[in-house]
């Protein structure tokens, strides 16, 4: 008996010996799962922090660290240097502790957004993805190498900026306007390549003017590249390289798809022809926002072989005049021609895609027209096709003798055709004028003048004397007319008769090196329109001036007058200036001093000053005048960081 309970004390011990280890296993396992990191973890001496993710059966090889935020002293003198891995243990303060490599694969979104303390970027090789807007609004970063901490491998720092990132991801580096150039997927010593970059990963990269697409590309996103005004179709800018997916040109990206079509990808922003035609065969999408702030674009003919435009394909083509879109498109996406030239014209057939669109966006549209010109004396009618909003010319060789031929509808050559039309002639009888003057025995002949107009008097002066005419007849003819000078006596000891103008409102006159144009002939006003020599550098707009024995004032800069001048650096504006219209001064790079004289200007308009230097200076007349003139010049696009002052 004593033997049994001995026993059964035995088993009882082993019972509770097997216990305990299960505890302990269950602990330990308990311990393993407690290694696994939750929330945010900053290793010691460091500078950034970081989140994890994996599995939890290996914690050595299953997880991988993401970087979630950073200090600011992780930026040593503009330069941030991202670790290939990160030491991490459960208990920092227990020495024991094991130890894991944690390998960095992340920048997680937002995580250097705005930080324009930031001018190089080192990246070891195993980061695989850039989250959204990781470096968004870097304004300042420049310089982008990559390490690999393989053994016996050098840093790699070609001059164009190479990434081994997997996955650049929606607007990554958007805005960073120093970066002049980068290499996406090529394979150098070992490193991986760029495979996806999504849509706006490098928009708004203004001295952006080199790109590189190695061989690991697959995908490019709609506006990966848009408005990079550095970037064209000429130089390096875009290339690529042993990648049988995408083919550049004309300077533009495509990418092949297995039906053997053709994607257009990328139009570079800073492409300055004016006319694109030159589109390859077979070419069947153009992607959202591909040709995003093409501003030198002023017109374009879409092939027919093209399906599809997608959204913001045109989006800040502020030069697009006329786009030529075939039947064959049958979608065309959102905002696809927004912020383009008020001037825009869709060229298109009647009942197309093209035109529905048109109507529904309140856009301009052309279709074929049919005009006739119908011959009221021969019965003869001439067919002519032209396209809506344009002009055509009238038919010739109907000339008649002693005749001038005119049209009804109120139709001249410079007419804007709208809707098919049939016009008629009308056959305008010409006469002779003769201007006598009795007492001196002159005359002045007029001949070839048409029925119904004005005769264009001589204008004969005489010292003591006013002149009248003897009928006021030659001001409407309707038959061969003689009229007389009468001189009546004035009580004004020397009566000069003011001269007729020859010019009419609208008409442009150059003098010196601005060319005008009459706003009013009645209020002696005239606008600014262009340069004859683009190439000053200092201009002065005067405050009148004089031409036809009258004196205007110069009281408008027109829309476009001195847009993308690239050689002007101050202008001094006159006295009268009320208006400055828009894009007056856009894209006006070297800028840097505008003198206002004027005490009236009242309107400055959209984009007037967009895209002028940010150190740019302007001078008002007085210093009451700053508040208003600057809020009118923000308003019309200046940089806020450009300054207002009160001349000296």
């Amino acid at each position: 008996m004593e033997n049994l309970k001995k026993m059964k004390r035995w088993h009882a011990g082993l019972l509770l010996a097997a216990t305990f280890l299960i505890c302990l296993t269950m602990r330990a396992g308990q311990a393993k799962a407690a290694n696994i990191p939750e929330g945010s973890y900053t290793p010691e001496d460091s500078y950034l922090t970081y989140t994890f993710t994996g599995s939890n059966d290996d914690l050595g090889n299953g997880f991988i660290a993401n970087v979630e935020s950073y200090r600011s002293a992780a930026i040593k003198d503009g330069e941030l240097r991202i670790p290939s891995t990160i030491p991490y243990k459960k208990n920092k303060d227990d020495p024991d502790d094991t130890i894991i490599n944690v390998r960095v694969a992340g920048i997680l979104r937002g995580v250097f957004n705005g930080s324009t303390s930031l001018t190089s970027l080192i990246l070891p090789d195993t980061i695989t993805y850039i989250g959204q807007e990781a470096f968004c609004n870097c304004t300042n970063l420049a310089s982008i190498q990559t390490v690999s901490d393989k053994e016996g491998s050098d840093v790699f720092s070609p001059s164009t900026g190479y990434l081994a990132v997997e996955e650049i991801e929606h607007r990554a580096f958007y805005g960073c306007s120093s970066l002049t150039g980068i290499t996406l997927g090529e394979k150098i010593q070992g490193m991986g390549g760029v495979q996806t970059i999504q849509n706006e990963a490098f928009m708004n990269c203004s001295n952006l003017n080199s790109v590189e697409i190695g061989p690991t590309v697959t995908w490019v996103e709609g506006g990966a590249f848009a408005n990079c005004g550095s970037l064209d179709g000429l130089g390096s800018g875009l290339k690529i390289r042993d990648n049988a997916l995408f083919f550049v040109h004309n300077g533009m990206l495509f990418y092949r798809e297995s039906n053997r079509s053709n994607v257009l990808l990328v139009c570079p922003a800073g492409t300055q022809s004016g006319i694109l035609t030159d589109f390859p065969d077979f070419v069947t999408q153009i992607r959202n926002q591909a040709f995003y702030g093409c501003a030198g674009l002023s017109s374009i003919t879409i092939p027919d072989t093209v399906r599809t435009i997608g959204d913001k394909a045109f989006y800040d083509c502020i030069g697009l005049g006329n786009v030529t879109i075939p039947n064959s498109v049958t979608s065309i996406g959102a905002e696809v021609f927004r912020n383009c030239s008020s001037g825009l014209c869709i060229i298109c057939s009647g009942g197309s895609t093209a035109e529905r669109y048109a109507i529904t966006n309140n856009i301009t549209r052309s279709v074929e027209c049919i005009v006739k010109f119908y011959n009221t004396e021969t019965r003869q009618t001439i067919e002519k096709k032209v396209m809506s909003g344009e002009t055509v010319d009238p038919p010739v060789g109907w000339e008649r003798a002693g005749y001038v031929l005119r049209w009804t509808d109120d139709f001249n050559s410079g007419t804007v055709i709208t809707s098919n039309r049939t016009i008629n002639t009308v056959w305008k009888k010409l006469y002779t004028v003769t201007f006598r003057d009795p007492s001196e025995n002159k005359e002045s002949v007029v001949q070839g003048v048409e029925e119904g107009t004005e005769a264009a008097a001589p204008n004969w002066r005489k010292k003591g004397y006013k002149l009248t005419w003897s009928t006021e007849n030659y001001k409407r003819v309707n038959s061969d007319l003689t009229v007389d000078a009468v001189w009546l006596v004035s009580m004004t000891e020397d009566v000069d008769t003011p001269t007729e103008t020859n010019y009419k409102k609208g008409d442009q006159i150059t003098i010196g090196n601005i060319v005008y144009k009459i706003s009013s002939i009645t209020d002696k006003r005239v606008r600014v329109m262009s340069l004859v020599d683009k190439s000053v550098t200092n201009l002065t707009v005067p405050n009148t001036v004089s031409f036809d024995g009258r004196t205007y004032d110069v009281t408008c800069i027109s829309a476009n007058a001195f847009r993308g001048n690239r050689y002007l650096k101050k202008i001094t504006l006159g006295t009268k200036l009320r208006s400055i219209e828009h894009y007056a001064f856009y894209n006006c790079s070297r800028l840097e001093k505008v003198v206002i004289n004027s005490k009236n200007l009242v309107n400055i308009s959209n984009y007037a000053f967009k895209k002028t230097k940010t150190s740019l200076k302007v001078y008002v007349p007085t210093r009451g005048l700053i508040a208003s003139y600057r809020s009118l010049l923000l308003d019309g696009g200046m940089s806020s960081k450009a300054k207002v002052v009160k001349k000296p």
